[in-house]
């Protein structure tokens, strides 16, 4: 945890394991691993039409 968290964590009494095993288990974090499942890689694509630079 950052310097600013763990005093926050302290001051208000929150349990920083059992609160930082609750993110790893959140919505965003089962995104997360399936997509580093699937390979984990972007490819940088771009469908439809891109606008040249020049001028």
């Amino acid at each position: 945890t950052a310097i600013l968290g763990g005093n926050s964590a302290r001051l208000y009494r929150v349990d920083v394991k059992s609160a930082q095993s609750a993110i790893t288990t959140d919505k965003i974090a089962s995104i997360k691993a399936e997509y580093v499942g699937m390979g984990g890689q972007r490819t940088n694509t771009r469908y439809g039409y891109v606008a040249s630079t020049r001028v």
